[in-house]
């Protein structure tokens, strides 16, 4: 784990620096002609590195929990009361950027949560969920094209959806894809990846007392993918259904 992930971290953050404190707008105005014309495609590679950088720490990430599903443990959980607001705004504006680059909007709708969105979670888990399905929007979805994240809430649960006009998901493959090592998609540009993010984000959100789930009118017609969390902590949703297991903080 270490021998992957402190190169990368290295290397990640090492970019970060540069766009920082280098590579703004304010720097790149002392500059003209070429000299301003180099430092700007500088700038795009840069970017370029940021972005695969985080898809190899992402896809490092998605291995090493499925190495801990696949020999029957438990992924870790540090769990505590937190505010999923800041969580999803930062995610957001992660791939909002990432969107952009693509001729891509992402519109966030707050359809009935208001300011109630506290649960019991382990707040790295959640943004890995979010990461998984604003990455697989972005991914699927063609230039020119929306995405709609929305929040709602019910009795229980806050319901994240996250809602594409991509390629679509045919009816018989939509439980499926949360399987491990499992795509939708008969093209190769529609299979990048490793398989295994949603069936991570499926353990998340059980191991929360949630769900995941995914809807689509077929090829061509996109996707949502619906994420439910309980609200204010699993012991209020147990209550409710007593089927719901809580969430046992783990070690790291």
């Amino acid at each position: 784990s270490n021998e992957l992930k402190t190169p990368l971290a290295s290397l990640d953050g090492f970019a970060r620096i540069i766009n920082q404190l280098f590579l703004t707008d304010r720097f790149l105005a002392r500059f003209e002609g070429e000299e301003r014309d180099r430092l700007e495609q500088v700038r795009r590679r840069i970017g370029r590195m940021d972005r695969n950088l985080a898809r190899l720490i992402r896809l490092v990430d998605e291995l090493l929990d499925f190495s801990r599903i696949d020999r029957g443990r438990e992924l870790e959980m540090n769990s505590t009361r937190i505010d999923l607001a800041p969580i999803l705004d930062e995610a957001l504006e992660v791939y909002r950027d990432q969107a952009r680059h693509k001729g891509l909007e992402i519109r966030y709708e707050e359809e009935s949560a208001g300011e109630d969105m506290w649960a019991v979670a382990d707040p790295d888990r959640i943004r890995q969920v979010f990461d998984n399905l604003l990455n697989n929007a972005v991914k699927f979805t063609d230039a020119g094209n929306g995405i709609r994240v929305a929040i709602r809430s019910t009795e229980d649960f806050l319901e994240f959806s996250v809602r594409d006009s991509g390629a679509g998901i045919e009816p018989r493959e939509l439980e499926r894809i949360f399987d491990l090592y499992e795509q939708a998609g008969d093209e190769p540009s529609q299979r990048q990846g490793t398989g295994i993010g949603l069936a991570v984000a499926k353990n998340i959100a059980e191991r929360h007392g949630g769900y995941i789930r995914a809807e689509s009118g077929g090829r061509g017609a996109g996707s949502i993918f619906i994420f439910g969390i309980p609200r204010g902590g699993v012991e209020r949703a147990e209550r409710r259904n007593p089927s719901i297991k809580p969430v046992v903080p783990m070690a790291s």
